[in-house]
């Protein structure tokens, strides 16, 4: 037994463990009602050459979107209230929380103008008085059965979207090399004038905005691996470069190893 590992005080490797199985396994996240373009592009395109890349290696590569794998199962239910049925039922930021864990280390993020559902400031989410889970909008029940399930953090910050929930838990709550977040540059950008209807909706929209700023802030900030892109082939250039570079990394192709300093 290693002495110094059971001492007080050990320091701790913050580097990530990889488990036995050699893959590689990066959670997708990105808005449900947002870049269904790009996530086909990376699923019909991208991901099959980098799982190519990856079987030279010994290992493959096998993204989980949800987002997408949602989308595609249900294709004749692609309206805006289905997208927002399947984002906010009651079990789904639990589960995605759960296969966020089961990915990590590996992490893509795309973000654009869009920051999602949310509870607005003004939601109650009292849950130690709940008595009737239905009483609760969908988005609190994802709240509750999150923070009953594993997740408690979740009520810290209860006014997030589920994207930032998948952020925080991924590159803010656990440390890792192999993130990487990939901004869609904006084409224009659309002001609000006194003379737009300042209904409940569009206020909520601009709040929304608000968020999308921040949160982009707050991983540049953090010093987390940005890439910007403005067209689907730069976007699969960037994704291709920075995982078969991790692969690279991870599972140099037999033999390299031994090469190095003959």
């Amino acid at each position: 037994m290693n002495e110094k590992a059971s001492e007080p005080g050990a320091r701790h490797n913050s580097q990530p463990i990889l488990k036995c199985q050699k893959r590689i396994q990066p959670y997708v996240c990105s808005t449900l009602d947002d870049f269904q373009e790009e996530r086909d592009f990376l699923a019909n395109i991208i991901f099959p050459r980098l799982n190519d890349f990856c079987s030279l290696r010994g290992t493959y590569f096998k993204a989980v979107d949800l987002r997408w794998s949602a989308v595609k199962a249900h294709k004749s239910f692609t309206t805006n209230l289905f997208r927002q049925y399947s984002c906010l039922r009651s079990q789904n930021l639990k589960l995605c929380l759960d296969y966020v864990d089961s990915c990590f280390p590996f992490f893509i993020c795309l973000l654009g103008q869009n920051y999602g559902d949310f509870l607005s400031e003004y939601s109650p989410y009292l849950f130690s008085k709940v008595k009737d889970f239905e009483s609760l909008s969908k988005g609190e029940q994802n709240l509750y059965v999150a923070a009953k399930n594993g997740y408690p953090w979740v009520l810290e910050t209860p006014h997030c979207s589920l994207m930032e929930f998948e952020i925080i838990h991924a590159a803010f709550r656990k440390e890792s090399p192999f993130q990487f977040f990939y901004f869609r540059t904006a084409n224009s950008l659309r002001t609000f004038s006194e003379e737009e209807d300042v209904s409940m909706a569009s206020l909520k929209n601009q709040e929304g905005k608000t968020k999308i700023g921040k949160l982009k802030a707050k991983i540049i900030s953090k010093g987390l691996p940005v890439r910007f892109y403005r067209d689907l082939e730069e976007l699969g250039e960037m994704v291709f470069k920075d995982w078969s570079a991790v692969a690279e990394k991870l599972y140099p192709v037999p033999g390299a190893v031994e090469n190095i300093g003959q």
